[in-house]
């Protein structure tokens, strides 16, 4: 699908199709000529008609799927650079996650824009987290998204945010901790 438009408010939209599987693209009308006073379209047979052409975009970058690299970059902010490393290094190992993050930071953090609420933020990034460093497998319970975004403040450190697991999750809050705990300061900076 192809967006002819000038209107960069549609990039949201391409944005969270792309997110969905979609291939879609936006294009600006200079990439279409103009047709002239009077002029009217001829007929067009089915043979005549162009297949449109689309750039390749690599799906995966060193092996990682490229959303899930821009959703980093989406959620912590460019200017977070420090952030994005170590959330590469911590999903990817070292290497891997150096080489994406030299990557992502010659082309200067550039992703396509997306319009997400914090909440929508911090979700996101609270997903991969526990997908990547979730070794154990605890059961992680569905409100620690909500609970993340009320709890985690810039002030907070790694033992204060112990306790607020503690009291909000009880016996589970040792495991919980242990996984997020390189996290809480990314995640209070997320805007």
């Amino acid at each position: 699908m192809i967006i002819v438009s000038n209107d960069t408010g549609f990039d949201a939209v391409v944005s969270f199709l792309i997110e969905r599987g979609y291939d879609i693209k936006r294009l600006p009308t200079n990439h279409i000529e103009p047709k002239k006073t009077g002029e009217r379209n001829a007929p067009v047979s089915s043979e005549k008609i162009a297949t449109p052409q689309t750039v390749e975009v690599p799906a995966k970058i060193y092996g990682v799927e490229q959303k899930e690299i821009y959703t980093v970059i989406n959620c912590l902010g460019c200017q977070n650079s420090s952030y994005i490393c170590m959330a590469y290094t911590h999903f990817y190992g070292n290497q891997k996650g150096l080489q994406i993050y030299k990557l992502m930071r010659a082309k200067n953090f550039v992703t396509p824009s997306v319009s997400w609420k914090r909440s929508t933020k911090i979700k996101k990034f609270v997903e991969l987290i526990l997908r990547y460093c979730n070794n154990s497998r605890v059961a992680v319970p569905p409100d620690i998204y909500g609970f993340l975004c009320t709890a985690v403040t810039v002030n907070d450190t790694k033992e204060t945010m112990q306790k607020k697991m503690a009291k909000k999750y009880g016996s589970k809050a040792a495991h919980l901790h242990k996984i997020l705990k390189s996290f809480y300061t990314s995640i209070a900076e997320i805007h």
